[in-house]
């Protein structure tokens, strides 16, 4: 059950992200990184919720269909952030790697 939960933890902050899974270790070890940064780094966690909470944001506009001008530049606007948001959790997750 932890196994298929870092699985699912690191599919979830990861979604569009590319990250190379060279096997099963490898895949538990990202997990485990995962996981132990949402535990014990309070930064970490916050990037994380934030990113999530603007995920839904874009998901909820993108769910509209016809979009206003000031709608899609919303849209773009909650991208970047995100994508801000993915690579300092990138950097705080190859930061950990180094050390281990």
């Amino acid at each position: 059950v932890i196994g298929m939960i870092c699985y699912i933890l690191s599919l979830d902050i990861y979604e569009g992200l590319t990250l190379k899974f060279l096997g099963r270790g490898d895949l538990m070890k990202e997990s485990e990184i995962i996981e132990s940064l949402l535990e014990g780094d309070e930064e970490f966690k916050r990037l994380y919720l934030e990113h999530r909470k603007l995920d839904g944001m874009v998901k909820d506009l993108e769910q509209k269909g016809s979009l206003s001008l000031d709608e899609e530049v919303e849209i773009k606007k909650l991208k970047k952030l995100k994508l801000s948001l993915k690579d300092e959790m990138e950097r705080k997750i190859s930061k950990l790697k180094k050390s281990s």
